[in-house]
């Protein structure tokens, strides 16, 4: 059972660090879900957190709808099956960029003020979240169940209900009611950022790399989320260019409870004002300072994306208009009305991005040294910078427990340059031992968490000028950095280093009980008891240690420690051609045909390079898909929509002379960018993954 003190959270008794990804089950296809679960877990993730979205399921009052993709019940058996946890997420009100903020519009039509202690609003609450519970009986922790965490409400303001007394009674009567209903999990939490207020609810922070709520088309400020201090509301989440939230205003502080991210940002949703593009570094960077200031546990959102479904009344996204904002809906991130791809680690059609493989790096790193981490006290550095603004002054810490730790360096800030830092003469003491690193230039863009006096096997790591990723069946260390070169001392054992390419690429793996690393672009993730190995480039690998046999490979040499192994390339073919089709003065249009050859192949991306406001998939007459223009391709998945011969990519015009936000500038023809320039093709395969040693 899971239980928790005032430092870190516990499984049975033993130190469990929470990794948890938000995968929102309604906003996906359930024939996805299975895959989409499997990759989240090879990523490292070991629960799934969800919002319940009352506006998925009781869009008309008293139709309740928990079939299909809104089958909360299936989604959680999968879960379980995965021998995963899971954080339900189920509001009432749980904004996620969703109109009315999740609430059915009905909510808002009643004769009650939602979201105030008002009898008849607790009334339609409980009726909704007893159908909740019929869908999650039988899967509580109390019951063998992954249930072990119930998230009450979403920023909750402490002035929502009218005052902080209030606004707590709120959330207390809402966790009551759950208890009274039968929701029985060890920990009930709530979001703490923005002068919030969570009753008796565990407090939870959050943070994004780019803020594209913010209601202009300004470069942002540097972002405090890459300081390394104490204090979690430093990092501002939903709050605005125009009332900024103090910091002495914020009710909550972290004190005496573990330290637990429910919002740690793993990407960001563009927007129709502001189009951030933000890649692995600009949050892994943010998820290392938060481990450098002693997180226990990290709950990201969203790591899987998803498509938002189209209600029976309405569009289920939050847009912009100017009458409904005027109403008591009140809420306006403009969103494109399908997408919510939100850049995460998996993206809305089953793969894995560039940031899942970064934040993979980090989620490795605080499983495996959970035990010194979860138990570690804090010290800042001296001279640490306190204004983001600050280039030049240090970022670091020190999480040591007894004489074992990790010096947290960070020398990167998303969209500005810091100078190279320099670590001389750096030693401190960790219970009697004086540790001294060696000199060394930390240079931008870099973070590291530099170890001493960590255990593996027998063996003990005295010190390193790399970061540890994982151990091998006790008698290995496997760490990096950028050049895969390092200085370290160790009594014993064997220890690797990498590139931090390399361990992007790493996935560890069990296999007949032996641990396995390997190096891949392709994706590695479980298949039931066995492993699947999916790839759209060439099927190669590197794997340490070497096994006698891995089915289709054939050794082809090796690169260091590690073994290198390639198959053959057998992948159908795909043809794609597209043509303007129509022009008016609102859109373009273009006509998108797809020849697949005679075998068919398991995926094929479309990458659509578009210069344009917005594009938009249209397949049957049907608008299945859209994205705003960021500058990056739209990947759209041939598998995901039924292998479509024929569909149509809709672009509207984007003015040069717009205010808007962009991060990289469209090819314009004059004064308006609207042409779609190029459409490129990836297939991908995939197989089971067999290795064996032989007897």
């Amino acid at each position: 059972m899971i239980g928790y003190n005032e430092k870190y959270f516990t499984d049975d008794g033993k130190i469990w660090f929470p990794i948890m990804g938000e995968y929102e089950f309604s906003r996906t296809e359930r024939g996805e879900w299975e895959k989409g679960i499997a990759k989240m877990k090879a990523l490292g993730i070991n629960a799934v957190q969800t919002y319940v979205i009352w506006l998925h399921h009781e869009e008309i009052k008293g139709h309740f709808n928990f079939r299909g993709n809104n089958n909360l019940r299936a989604f959680i058996r999968l879960v379980k099956e995965a021998d995963m946890k899971m954080c339900l997420r189920v509001g009432p009100w749980v904004h996620a960029e969703l109109r009315g903020g999740g609430f059915p519009d009905w909510v808002y039509e009643s004769d009650y003020e939602p979201r105030k202690n008002d009898a008849r609003y607790f009334a339609d609450v409980e009726r909704y979240f007893k159908e909740i519970y019929t869908q999650c009986k039988g899967y509580f922790a109390s019951e063998g169940g992954p249930i072990f965490s119930i998230q009450v409400e979403n920023e909750y303001r402490r002035y929502t209900a009218g005052s902080s007394e209030e606004s707590n009674k709120h959330i207390n009567t809402l966790i009551k009611m759950l208890r009274e209903i039968g929701f029985d999990v060890p920990v009930y939490i709530g979001t703490a950022w923005g002068n919030s207020v969570t009753g008796e609810a565990l407090p939870t922070w959050g943070e994004y790399a780019a803020q594209p709520w913010e209601q202009h088309p300004e470069e942002l400020p540097a972002n405090s989320a890459y300081l390394i201090g104490t204090n979690p509301n430093e990092v501002p989440v939903g709050e605005y260019k125009e009332r900024p939230v103090a910091l002495g205003e914020n009710e909550l502080v972290r004190a005496n409870v573990p330290y637990l991210t429910i919002e740690q940002g793993s990407g960001n949703q563009p927007t129709r004002l502001r189009r951030p593009i933000v890649t692995g570094e600009d949050n892994g960077a943010m998820v290392f300072c938060r481990l450098a200031q002693g997180l226990v546990g990290i709950g990201y959102y969203v790591f899987h994306g998803g498509i938002n479904p189209v209600g029976a009344l309405s569009t289920t996204q939050e847009y912009r208009d100017e009458e409904y904002m005027n109403t008591r809906y009140g809420y306006f991130c403009d969103l494109a009305e399908r997408n919510y791809d939100f850049q995460g680690a998996v993206s809305m059609y089953n793969r894995i991005t560039e940031n899942g493989r970064e934040l993979k790096i980090w989620d490795t790193f605080a499983n495996e040294f959970k035990e010194i981490l979860c138990k570690a006290d804090v010290t800042l550095g001296v001279g640490n910078a306190t204004d983001p603004e600050d280039l030049t002054s240090p970022r670091y810490s020190v999480r040591k427990y007894g004489s074992s730790g990790f010096l947290f360096y960070n020398n990167y800030l998303r969209r500005k340059k810091m100078p190279a830092k320099e670590i001389k003469n750096f030693t401190f003491d960790a219970d009697g031992e004086k540790i001294t690193f060696p000199d060394t230039v930390i240079e931008y863009g870099e973070y590291m968490a530099y170890p001493f006096n960590i255990p593996f096997g027998s063996s003990v790591l005295k010190f390193a000028t790399a970061t540890p990723l994982c151990r091998l069946n006790e008698d290995t260390l496997i760490l990096f950095n950028k050049e895969g070169r390092a200085e370290y001392e160790a009594t014993g054992g064997k220890v690797i280093v990498i590139t931090k390419e390399d361990a992007k690429n790493a996935f560890k793996v069990k296999i007949s009980g032996k641990e396995y690393l390997i190096i891949t672009e392709a994706e590695i993730y479980p298949d039931g008891e066995r492993l699947r190995f999916e790839y759209v480039k060439t099927p190669a690998l590197k794997i340490y240690p070497q096994p006698d046999i891995i089915e289709g490979f054939e050794c082809v040499g090796s690169c260091g420690e590690f073994a290198l192994y390639e198959a053959e390339d057998e992948r159908a073919s795909v043809g794609v051609l597209y043509s303007e089709a129509e022009r008016t003065e609102e859109y373009a249009d273009y006509k998108v045909r797809v020849a697949y050859g005679e075998d068919m192949p398991e995926e094929a991306y479309l990458g659509i390079d578009f210069d344009a406001d917005i594009a938009e998939i249209y397949i049957d007459g049907e608008k299945v898909n859209d994205m705003f223009y960021t500058g990056v391709p739209f990947e759209v998945s041939m598998r995901y929509h039924g292998f479509p011969k024929e569909f149509t990519v809709r672009l509207y015009p984007l003015e040069k002379s717009r205010e808007i936000y962009l991060e990289r500038t469209p090819r314009y023809d004059g004064d308006v960018a609207s042409s779609l320039s190029g459409i490129s093709v990836e297939i991908a395969k995939s197989f089971i993954l067999e290795v064996k040693n032989e007897i």
